[in-house]
This record gives structure tokens, C-alpha cells and sequence, in this order.
């Protein structure tokens, strides 16, 4: 694709330096591409970064630039070089030549400009490409190689974790427990099969057991009722040992109107059996999202 991009744009050139000095065409051409590259970035039109070829300031860690973003570019520009390239065609007469050259070099950048409509300010981009080191086994932990944490340790704690948890009635058995730092600017949501983690960032913080332990509290919703929200955590960080880090982590947020409620609510949970406490923690998954009692 870089190739072809590099035949439009000299295909352009060469057919603007026919009509102006070579001395000129080139510093020109050169400096207003370079311009009109750069400005796209600070329009709200977003098709105009993606057909000028225009890509985040920096690529994340773990992410590439796909195939499919790089085609608009090569459509818009690759569209106009066909349809100047056309008007040398063996064709006659010109008026053929000129409707095929014009029909080519409006159809090929609208097809491009319509392509990228549904887009974001970012191009497509692939996520997950660092390179991984896994250990363990139910669950299965992987880390990006380039990280300074251990796999087989990590998982030696996940299997702490769920077995503290598993102890006390929780249900879930998760595959593999992956780390997000390679996720880049989009990460992916928990599975019920599959754990995503900060794990190379919580072992820098050095509060890793507690981000295993709530990776376990899966709200089905991206806005949690916070009486439910704080319930199920705090029952799961007392079950893995963890409730100290929870603890401070709501001091450093602030105590919350039902605070008191809420403990002394989790307090009985504690104190029944193995499977009321899973059904328990069912039904508060759900009431967080309004969807039970």
C-alpha cells in the first residue's frame, strides 16, 4: 500500500510539473501535501484526517496500524493519479478520455470520503499485537513479554483468589486472565471465560490481589447502583483477604450514604452458607443494573 501511495503522488507530481517549472512543482508540491497532511488533524470533519492519511500522534502500546485504514487514503489519492493518468490514454475522442479521467477522479475520493463516515477520530486500529509469555493453568494468566511481571506468578495468585472466592460460593471459572496493558486505547470488556486485568500496572501499585478480586465483580452495565456496586466488592475483597485495600480505596473516594447499611448488610451475607452467599451475590449483580431485587 505504501508503494502505491508513492505512484499516485508521483503520478500527480509529474503530471503538475508539465504544466509548471519542475524548479517550482516540486518544493510546492512537497511543502502544501505536508500542509494539508498536517491540518487534518485539527478539524472536527473527521473523514478529512482518515482519506489525507492521517494517524493518532502515537500508537499505544500493542496496537498497529490495520490494512483497512490505510485503504481510504489509498482510494482518495490512488483515485485522483487514475483519473490524471487517464487523460494519457490512447483514447479518442478526448471528450472520452476527459468524462472517464474526471468520472475516476470524483467517483474513487467520494467512495473514500463515504468509506470512513462511521468512523471516530481514530482509524481502525488492531489492538492485543504485543507479544505475550503465559503460565499457569484454570486460569491461564498471559503477559506482554516486554512487562517486567512474572506469568507464573501472577498466576499462582489468580488461583489464589479464585479459590478464596470459589470457598465462598462464587461460581465463575475463568480461562484466562489477560493482561490490558497490550488492550491500547480501547480496552475490551470482561467475559465470563476471560478476565481482563491491569496486572502489569496493579503489581507496580502493588495491589494486584485486590484488582484479581474485582475483575470477579461483573456488573452486566457500565452504570452500577452504588449500594449494589459497593456491596458485592466489599463482600468479595473480605473473602480474599483484601477488605484493608478496599477500605482504602474508599477513603480515598469518600464515604457514601448507605456505607453503614452496606456493611452491616454484607456482615450477614458473611455469616451464611457457601451457596447463600453465591445466590446472594447473583442477585445483587443483577439489582445493580436494575434488573432485580
Amino acid at each position: 500500500m505504501a508503494m502505491g501511495l508513492c505512484v499516485a503522488h508521483a503520478v500527480i507530481g509529474f503530471a503538475i510539473g508539465l504544466f509548471v517549472p519542475r524548479a517550482v512543482a516540486a518544493p510546492i508540491m512537497a511543502a502544501l501535501v505536508w500542509v494539508l497532511v498536517a491540518f487534518s488533524w485539527s478539524t472536527d470533519a473527521f473523514w478529512v484526517r482518515h482519506v489525507s492519511g492521517q494517524y493518532p500522534t502515537s500508537l499505544m502500546f500493542g496496537e498497529l496500524a490495520s490494512y483497512g485504514s490505510f485503504a481510504p487514503h489509498l482510494l482518495f489519492t490512488g483515485g485522483i493519479a487514475a483519473g490524471v493518468a487517464a487523460l494519457w490514454l490512447p483514447l479518442r475522442p478526448k471528450a472520452i478520455r476527459a468524462a472517464l479521467a474526471a468520472a475516476t477522479a470524483v467517483l474513487c475520493p467520494v467512495l473514500a470520503v463515504q468509506s470512513v463516515q462511521d468512523w471516530g477520530p481514530n482509524p481502525p486500529l488492531l489492538a492485543g499485537q504485543a507479544a505475550m509469555s503465559c503460565a499457569g493453568k484454570a486460569p491461564r494468566v498471559c503477559i506482554p513479554q516486554a512487562s517486567s511481571a512474572d506469568p507464573a506468578a501472577v498466576a499462582k495468585e489468580a488461583a489464589s483468589v479464585l479459590s478464596n472466592l470459589h470457598a465462598a460460593g462464587f461460581t465463575e471459572n475463568p480461562q484466562l486472565v489477560v493482561d490490558r496493558m497490550a488492550d491500547g486505547r480501547y480496552p475490551l470488556p470482561s467475559t465470563e471465560t476471560t478476565w481482563r486485568v491491569g496486572l502489569t500496572n496493579s503489581i507496580r501499585q502493588g495491589d494486584l490481589r485486590y484488582q484479581l478480586t474485582r475483575a470477579a465483580v461483573r456488573f452486566p452495565c457500565a452504570r452500577v447502583d452504588p449500594a449494589q456496586g459497593n456491596a458485592a466488592m466489599l463482600w468479595a475483597a473480605t473473602v480474599t483477604g483484601e477488605q484493608g485495600t478496599y477500605n482504602q480505596h474508599m477513603t480515598d473516594r469518600g464515604a457514601f450514604p448507605q456505607e453503614k447499611a452496606v456493611r452491616s448488610k454484607v456482615r450477614k451475607v458473611l455469616a451464611s452458607s457457601p451457596a447463600e452467599q453465591g445466590k446472594w451475590l447473583s442477585r445483587t449483580l443483577a439489582a445493580g443494573c436494575g434488573q432485580g431485587s
